[in-house]
């Protein structure tokens, strides 16, 4: 995994933001994911993967709040 390497690499803790997946659920599991190589920090993004440019919609606050929750 790409994030392991950069962790490994830089001497000072790594942070990543990421938008919401399809389910909240495969966001919580990237997350933990990332966690356990070593990111230390995350910033969920309140829209999903798809909500961009004319199909901006408006955040998921129930879904950042499950993730940010429900992370390992």
């Amino acid at each position: 995994m790409f994030c392991n390497y950069i962790v490994q690499q830089v001497p000072y803790p790594v942070s990543v933001k990421l938008r919401l997946c399809d389910t909240v659920e495969t966001t919580v599991q990237i997350m933990t994911k990332l966690k356990n190589v070593g990111v230390k920090a995350f910033t969920v993004h309140g829209r999903y993967y798809w909500q961009k440019g004319d199909k901006r919609g408006i955040n998921d606050w129930d879904a950042i709040k499950y993730a940010t929750k429900n992370k390992a």
